[in-house]
């Protein structure tokens, strides 16, 4: 009877370790973000706003499900004119039809 509860505690305690492990490498895999220079995260938490971050490094949130991180350049933001002048669309050149029979004459 002792053997056999000796036994469920550690077959217990072995199966909760490997919940929390896995558990702590879901967190890491799907919780975690690195910013380089020149790089911020903007943190939402179940679609609001939460924090932005503008640290270099390796960074920790929430899971997926509950915090999302969007990572943007911040040098792009402050560029000026650049960024937000939007370009005019080009005019298409007319072209000619292209011949429908080949012969030796010139199409006209």
């Amino acid at each position: 009877r002792v053997k056999r509860s000796v036994a469920k505690t550690i077959g217990n305690t072995l199966f909760v370790i490997l919940v929390a492990a896995g558990l702590g490498s879901w967190w890491w895999f799907f919780g975690s973000y690195e910013l380089y220079p020149g790089q911020a995260a903007i943190i939402f938490r179940l679609g609001a706003h939460q924090t932005t971050v503008s640290q270099a490094g390796l960074h920790f949130h929430l899971p997926s499900p509950i915090d999302v991180h969007e990572i943007v350049k911040v040098g792009a933001l402050n560029s000026g004119w650049g960024v937000w002048k939007r370009a005019r669309p080009r005019r298409r050149r007319y072209r000619k039809p292209a011949c429908r029979r080949r012969t030796t004459r010139s199409c006209g």
